[in-house]
């Protein structure tokens, strides 16, 4: 399972790139935690692979800060590419979007169906699914009710437009429909031959290396907030002074208001620093990191 998580691209509602980094080094780094051993020219080459398969070469040198929504879940999505998953998840990734951008993204995702990467994406949108090759609906509480093509589910369930379906699949109206369901996938089906993908196995990353361009990132991504380095720094002295201020002797308060400053100010910048990297920390946990 270790291994096949590899194999596996999942990018979830929340972005997983670092906004205070641009682009590239996003991809840049994202290329050496997940890629075996890599040289500068290989990422060099993937990277603009990616961005030109997901049309965002020109943001290339700009701050993930600055691009638009649609822009960012893309660049998650390169981030996941330059590994060549078998299979790529997508949680709600037009969400976000304008009307104008998602019919760019999902002709993107059409794409990279047609190049060989299986996309299996979660969407509320019925829209959607003029750009999908099959479908499929889950009931309240999770239960199958149809898988298929997204030509006939609307005859399916006897309904004009795609928003009529969410209707027949909530309530007291959903068991009905969740056992034709199981009634139909329980009937025989004629053997089919499946081929086998041959798996090449990924070697580990050792923890040395890991940790190696974790903190180069880590370091990046601080020098390229210089407001909030100045805070950090900052924060001391300002501490000091107002200490000076306040007392004009040595005596036991000073040391105990030093020592608790010290302690709230460590505790809430390292609690800041840790919800920050969640939903990041989250998906390369997942990818064995």
């Amino acid at each position: 399972y270790a291994f096949l998580k590899t194999l596996i691209g999942y990018v979830p509602q929340d972005d997983i790139v670092h906004k205070e980094l641009t682009v590239e080094q996003s991809l840049y780094f994202a290329a050496h935690l997940r890629m075996e051993k890599p040289s500068d020219q290989e990422i060099e080459g993937k990277i603009t692979e990616v961005l030109q398969r997901l049309r965002i070469g020109h943001i290339r040198h700009s701050p993930i800060a600055k691009i638009s929504g649609g822009q960012r879940k893309r660049v998650s999505i390169a981030v996941e590419l330059l590994t060549d998953p078998l299979i790529l998840f997508l949680d709600e990734p037009t969400s976000p979007l304008d009307p104008q951008t998602i019919e760019e993204f999902l002709k993107i995702l059409q794409e990279l169906a047609h190049k060989g990467t299986t996309v299996v994406m979660v969407t509320h949108k019925p829209e959607d699914l003029e750009y999908m090759d099959a479908v499929i609906f889950m009931a309240e509480g999770g239960a199958m009710v149809y898988e298929g093509s997204t030509v006939e589910y609307k005859t399916y369930f006897g309904v004009r437009t795609a928003v009529e379906v969410y209707a027949n699949i909530c309530g007291e109206r959903a068991a009905g429909w969740i056992q034709r369901y199981r009634s139909k996938v329980n009937q025989p089906k004629p053997a089919t031959q499946v081929a086998n993908p041959r798996l090449v196995k990924r070697n580990e990353k050792s923890l040395f290396v890991e940790l190696f361009w974790l903190s180069r990132r880590y370091f990046r991504i601080k020098t390229n907030d210089l407001l909030n380095i100045g805070i950090l720094i900052g924060q001391a002295p300002i501490i000091a002074a107002f200490v000076c201020l306040i007392f004009s002797q040595l005596t036991l308060s000073v040391p105990f208001l030093i020592t608790l400053s010290a302690i709230w100010f460590g505790t809430s910048n390292a609690a800041r620093e840790i919800v920050a990297e969640a939903p990041v920390y989250r998906r390369e946990r997942m990818f064995n990191l």
